[in-house]
Parts: structure tokens; C-alpha cells; sequence
């Protein structure tokens, strides 16, 4: 007999066996993958010593190339398993040029585990104790006494119903067993193609020897093997999204805008450069062309319908057929391109529900139009969607709920999921050679903070915040008197969009709202800053609530199902709440008497199409409001939104506005005479300013070197507060994910 030394290592509520390489937490068994176990081993045995990344390649992955995205993926899988400790920082540190440490104490004991020799026990590798019944069936007992023939019968009947239970629960559960027994992805290999910071769309040809991107508007092509660029002349065309390689890899498909959520057409380009050709017109977000060239699938937007059609048309023949629709809230997802199976038989694709902001993932059959919903356990948002080639599994830029969207496999029989990427970094337009051997996605990393400045000289801020990685202040910005601001915010830790406050004497911040199964948004303060409106998506239609501005006395202020109130807007006087009404005929705007709680049509459906992004003038005069058109986008990328602006008194006579706009942020000024939101031009973001008389806008704050996530004019106009930060967008390319 032999003894087996295993060391047990106690920490912080868990054990980890450093022989078997099991972690428990209390009476749990938790998973992790070979690699991370070896990892967390190598940490514990160091008991809170920092261990350099280089010792720790050469420990875990010795003999084996790999990126240090790999090693970053595994710190990030143990950190989420491990959790964080009682001050709220993760059990495992991380410091430049120290390495890695477990922050806890470790405690370490021998757990002897006895195993016997095959000469010991006739081959046998451990002593068994059988239990059997005595033939009365009275006792339990121990040894060699059997009853042979009872014991035979009931041998037989438990073969028969066990060949009969497996053969129908395999069929049942084969999905479930395949993914206990798939190997997890332990190897990435990361390959930067770009490191400029600045790429957008790329995509991989069908060999995977070439990728292309877009990069200060315009088309580059890169042989990858030799890492050697060009740039594609393309004439009359300045703005391009959405590139896909025709089949043969000879062609590039494009849409000359760099805004999805627009009509345009889809274009045609030799991948050298050229000519453009036609291929499809009034086109609303991505599209997809099919694996044979033959088809591409795309959406018609029918904004006075509030609808959206999957077109599939025919590039032989030039012929259209409807193959699936959607009505508002619902949308097709502007972002995620259509995703043919390897057969052309199938689709995939993904809805967004506008108001509720969740996605779903669906596959279509490409003749029938019968869909079916790709349901999983773990992932609750979708960017983008692959075929892999064996037309089972798919690739999938998706999140668990999070701000960061990473790789993960997606098999489409079981919906079990397997991630590929971790991180602090996000991934996203995915695409993948014919071999499914090659992966390129867009990696983007982003931080922010908030900044205020006086309205005097608008360059010199003072910094709110520090080291955000929450997007605070991102989405959503609104004062509450002139010392205090409201902000959108959300976590790894709580997915959902949450309200919080900034105090700008001592840069103390408060948690408003902290629900984790809906989100809160669309923060409006009242002029006097007692209270706060907002919305809620914790129901099917989004409605209207109140609370006190320190987040107390919570108070639902409409609960209405006929359809969605969003963005509200709180008059001067406090006495009504205008917001967005919207249902499956159109849109309108509203207003609430805070009084009586009576409701009012302010703005009727069919005078214009009020979509999102409602903002009240200082003196309630005048509201201004983003429509949904079906204004054909310029393909020269001059304008991108259309806005606008009606009077309070007199509604019906709207001003419209064809704005260039990143980011859904607009406010009126303090006098009401303009509206301000967020622009781009050559690398750079700006403030602009439209009056309502017309006329050219003009710049008022420019970030030459940053990009403008949001921004909020206090109630005075004297102070401006200003979400800014980095984003830096690149391609890479993943292999030896199988």
C-alpha cells in the first residue's frame, strides 16, 4: 500500500486539493478548466507571494507558445469564481512587473488519501465494500453471502430497463453529456492585426489571408502573413460599414455610410479597389450574403408602419421576397449582420427589443420563413453571430448581462454555450474564414470619466471622477440643482442600468436605484432638484416613476399598457411630465398632469414619428425629439439623424433638422433658442450647437484627442458637465480556439 500526498489548501470559505485539483466552497464542487486549476494551484502554493507572468507561462503553459490575453482570460475566470473579499477587492492582485498574488491567508494541510497496489488486490485498483440484501430482504449486510438467483433476476431486469431508459435518455440528454465531456478552450492564440486604435468593420476572406477594415474612412486591405497594408481607391464614395468578402473572396460588399441605423444601399467593390456596383437599395442596418453568392439577406425599414422586413433578394434574377417581419419595440438588431449556415438553408440572426433593451438569438429557414428561438442559459445580449463550418455550432459576440462582450461558442442543437474570450476588453463584429480555423473580430477597449467646467472657458475642467470603467455618465447625464449630478451607470458585478449621484464638493457618490433584473433610465430632475423621474423596463411597456433626489419614496407615476412612455421630461413649473408615447401604429409625445393625473396628446402621430431622445426647453416652451424617417441616409455621411423641434403652443408647426450625430444625447439650451448634441469629424468629437431658426450648426466644445460620451448643461446654463474618455478599436485575429 502507498500513500499519496495532498496538500489541501484552505482560503477564504474554500478548499482547493492540490492532488486532484478540485476547489470546493463549502459542500460545492466548483468547475474550472485544467489550466485555471494549475493556475490557482501555482497561487496557493506561493501563500500571498507575487509570482511574475513569466514564471507562471513557464509553469502553467510550459513548452507552449500562447498570448498574454490567455493568461489575462484565466485570471479573469477566478477572479469571477473566487469573488472579492469583505473590503470588495478580488482575491487575486495583479501589479506591474510583480505578477499575480492571492491576497488572503492560505492555510495548508496534508490530506492522505490511501490507494492499493494491483499485486495486492488481484488487480483490483481499490478495495470495494459490497452492499447487498440478505434473501429476506431484513438486513444490509457485508462479504460473500449472496443469493445468486435473486441476485441474477435482478441483474437481468436492470440491464433491460437500463438499455431501454439510456437508449431514450441519451436522445434526450446526448446534448448535455457532449458538453461534459467537450474540452474547454485552453490555448487562444491572439494575433493583433491592427494597433491603431481606429478600425472599424473588419472582415476576414474566406482563405483567411486577407483581412479588411475601415480606417479614417476609408477601405484598407491586409495581406496577413506579410502584415502589409493598402488603401483602396474607391471613387465617390467617402463613408463605409458593414464589409463582407464576396464567397470566392474576390469582391467586397460594403454600405456607403458609416451609420447603420439609416437607410442605404449595398454596394459592390473589387477588393483591389475600383468601380462600385449595385447591389441592393433602401437597406436599413447589416446584411449578409448567402455562402453561395447567390442571395443576400438584409431589412427594409417601413418607419410609418413602425416596421422592419428581412428581405432576401436574389442577385441572379434581382428578385425580392419577404421572409420574416417585426413590429416595433422590436427591432432587427442594426448592428449584427445576417448569418447564413453553410448549406444556405438557414439564417441566423438577432431582434432587439427597443424599450426593454434585451436580444434574442433566431434561426430562420431561408425558404419557409419557420423560425425558431436559440435559447441559452447564460447569455442575455447578442452583438454579432457566426456559422462555424459543421453547422452546429456558432460563433457569438454575446455578454451574461455585463458591459463587456466576449467570444463564446454557441451550439445550436443544445444551446449549451462555451465561452472563448475574457477580459476587461470587449469583442464584437465577428467573422470567420471557410475553414472555421480563423476568427477576426474588433477588440475595443474604453474608459471615461466625468468632468465639469464653467461656462467662461469650457477647456478648463475639473475631473468628478477617476479610473472608471462603469460608464458612469455615459448613457445618461442630468444636474440636480447646480451641485449635484445624476447619472446612468452599470457593473460587472449588476448588468443592469442602475441611477446614481455625484456630489461636486467632496466628489461623494450615492447609489440611487440598485436592481439587477430591469434597468432604470432616462433620469429627468425637477427644477427645484427635490425629485427624480425616470423609467423602468421591470414590466413589458416601459412606464414613468418618481423618487425623492437622495432615492427615497419610490412612487410609480404611470402604469399605462396601451403602450411605451419613455424620456421623460419635467416641466419648469413642475406640473407636468411630457415623455414619448409610442405603440405598434406610431409615435407621439405627451404630457402628464402631475395635479390631476389626467393625460394629454401634445404632439399626435402622423404630424411626426417620435422615436427616442426627447428634450423640454429651460422654459417648457418648446420640445425637440430624434423622428424616425425614411429619409435615405447621405452617402456621403453629411447628416445621420433627423431631429425635431415643436412648439408647446402650437405643435403642429415642427421644424426638422438632418443632424451628424454620434451618441443619442441632445438638450436644449438655457434660452431655448437652440439644441446642442454630440458630432465627429476626422478623429475628432465635438459639442454642436443648431439653432432653431436654422442655419448651420456651429462648435462650441471640441476633444481633438478623446471621444464625448455625453454631456449636460446645468439648469443655468452656467456649468457644463462632460463625459470623455478613450476608445480604441483594433482587429484581431483568434486561432487554435477548437
Amino acid at each position: 500500500m502507498a500513500n499519496e500526498v495532498n496538500n489541501l489548501y484552505e482560503f477564504d470559505g474554500f478548499r482547493f486539493e492540490g492532488g486532484t485539483h478540485r476547489l470546493w466552497q463549502n459542500n460545492e464542487l466548483i468547475l474550472l478548466s485544467p489550466k485555471a486549476s494549475e493556475l490557482l494551484c501555482l497561487l496557493l502554493k506561493r501563500n500571498g507571494e507575487f509570482v511574475s507572468k513569466e514564471e507562471i507561462f513557464e509553469t502553467v503553459w510550459a513548452a507552449t507558445f500562447v498570448e498574454d490575453g490567455v493568461l489575462t482570460q484565466n485570471i479573469y475566470t477566478l477572479r469571477k469564481v473566487l469573488g472579492k473579499d469583505e473590503d470588495g477587492e478580488p482575491l487575486i492582485e495583479n501589479r506591474t512587473r510583480l505578477g499575480y498574488r492571492i491576497t488572503v491567508p492560505v492555510t495548508v494541510s496534508v490530506k492522505k488519501t490511501n490507494r492499493i497496489h494491483k499485486s495486492e488486490t488481484n488487480g483490483n485498483q481499490e478495495s470495494i465494500e459490497e452492499i447487498i440484501f440478505d434473501d429476506n430482504a431484513e438486513s444490509i449486510s457485508t462479504g460473500k453471502k449472496r443469493n445468486w438467483k435473486k441476485l441474477g433476476a435482478v441483474l437481468i431486469f436492470g440491464i433491460i430497463l437500463l438499455a431501454t431508459t439510456g437508449f431514450f435518455g441519451f436522445r434526450v440528454f446526448r446534448p448535455r453529456i457532449a458538453s461534459f465531456f467537450r474540452a474547454p478552450v485552453e490555448t487562444i492564440r491572439f494575433q493583433s492585426l491592427t494597433n491603431t486604435g481606429n478600425i472599424y468593420h473588419p472582415t476576414i476572406s474566406p482563405d483567411g489571408n486577407f483581412a479588411a477594415y475601415v480606417k479614417k474612412d476609408n477601405v484598407y486591405l491586409k495581406d496577413i502573413a506579410s502584415n502589409k497594408e493598402i488603401k483602396l481607391e474607391i471613387p465617390n464614395v467617402s463613408a463605409f460599414s458593414v464589409l463582407q468578402f464576396s464567397p470566392d473572396g474576390n469582391f467586397i460588399y460594403f454600405r456607403p455610410t458609416s451609420t447603420l441605423r439609416n437607410d442605404s444601399s449595398v454596394l459592390q467593390v473589387s477588393r483591389f479597389g475600383g468601380e462600385t456596383k449595385l447591389i441592393a437599395e433602401k437597406t436599413w442596418g447589416s446584411f449578409g450574403v448567402s455562402g453561395d453568392g447567390k442571395e443576400i439577406a438584409f431589412v427594409r425599414n417601413v418607419a410609418e408602419q413602425t416596421k422592419q422586413f428581412l428581405i432576401i433578394k436574389n442577385l441572379e434574377t434581382g428578385a425580392e421576397r419577404e421572409l420574416a417581419s417585426v413590429d416595433f419595440p422590436e427591432l432587427f438588431l442594426f448592428s449584427c449582420s445576417f448569418s447564413w449556415s453553410p448549406d444556405n438553408r438557414k439564417i441566423a440572426y438577432v431582434v432587439e427589443n427597443f424599450t426593454a433593451r434585451r436580444t434574442s438569438l433566431f434561426v430562420i429557414d431561408a425558404e419557409s420563413g419557420q423560425k425558431e428561438e436559440v435559447k441559452t442559459q447564460r447569455l442575455r445580449k447578442f452583438e454579432q453571430i457566426a456559422w462555424l463550418p459543421d453547422g452546429e455550432t456558432l460563433i457569438a459576440s454575446a455578454n451574461e448581462g455585463g458591459k463587456f462582450f466576449h467570444l463564446w461558442k454557441i451550439f445550436y442543437n443544445s444551446g449549451d454555450v462555451q465561452r472563448i474570450t475574457n477580459g476587461l476588453n470587449t469583442y464584437g463584429r465577428i467573422s470567420i474564414s471557410a475553414d472555421g480555423k480563423k476568427v477576426l473580430a474588433l477588440q475595443t477597449a474604453e474608459n471615461s470619466n466625468l468632468f465639469v467646467a464653467g461656462v467662461e472657458n469650457l477647456n478648463e475642467q475639473k475631473q468628478i471622477t477617476f479610473g472608471n470603467t462603469n460608464n458612469i455618465g455615459q448613457t445618461t447625464l442630468r444636474w440636480a440643482g447646480e451641485d449635484k449630478l445624476i447619472y446612468v451607470s452599470y457593473s460587472e458585478e449588476n448588468p443592469m442600468s442602475n441611477l446614481g449621484a455625484v456630489n461636486l464638493a467632496d466628489n461623494g457618490r450615492q447609489s440611487l436605484t440598485t436592481n439587477t433584473d430591469f434597468n432604470c433610465e432616462s433620469p429627468t430632475v425637477s427644477d427645484d432638484g427635490k425629485h427624480i423621474y425616470f423609467t423602468t423596463t421591470q414590466s413589458p411597456f416601459v412606464n414613468a416613476w418618481r423618487m425623492d433626489s437622495s432615492g427615497g419614496n419610490l412612487t410609480q407615476i404611470t402604469d399605462g399598457k396601451d403602450g411605451w412612455r419613455m424620456n421623460p421630461q419635467i416641466s419648469q413649473d413642475g406640473k407636468y411630465l411630457y415623455y414619448i408615447f409610442r405603440d405598434r401604429e406610431g409615435g407621439a409625445i405627451k404630457r402628464l398632469s402631475l395635479v390631476d393625473k389626467t393625460e394629454e396628446t401634445i404632439l399626435e402621430k402622423g404630424a411626426a414619428n417620435p422615436v427616442a431622445v426627447l428634450a423640454l426647453a429651460p422654459d417648457s416652451s418648446r420640445l425637440t425629439f430624434m423622428n424616425w424617417s425614411n429619409k435615405v441616409a447621405d452617402d456621403n455621411d453629411k447628416t445621420n439623424f433627423q431631429f425635431g423641434v415643436a412648439s408647446i403652443q402650437n405643435p403642429s408647426e415642427i421644424k426638422f433638422f438632418d443632424v451628424k450625430m454620434v451618441n443619442q444625447v441632445i438638450q436644449m439650451t438655457a434660452d431655448g433658442k437652440a439644441f446642442d448634441y454630440i458630432s465627429w469629424d476626422e478623429g475628432k468629437t465635438m459639442i454642436m450647437r443648431q439653432s432653431i431658426e436654422g442655419g448651420e450648426p456651429t462648435e462650441i466644445f471640441t476633444l481633438p484627442k478623446a471621444r464625448i460620451f455625453n454631456f449636460a448643461w446645468s439648469k443655468s446654463g452656467k456649468q457644463l458637465a462632460i463625459s470623455y474618455g478613450h476608445q480604441y478599436k483594433d482587429a484581431v485575429m483568434l486561432t487554435d480556439f477548437e
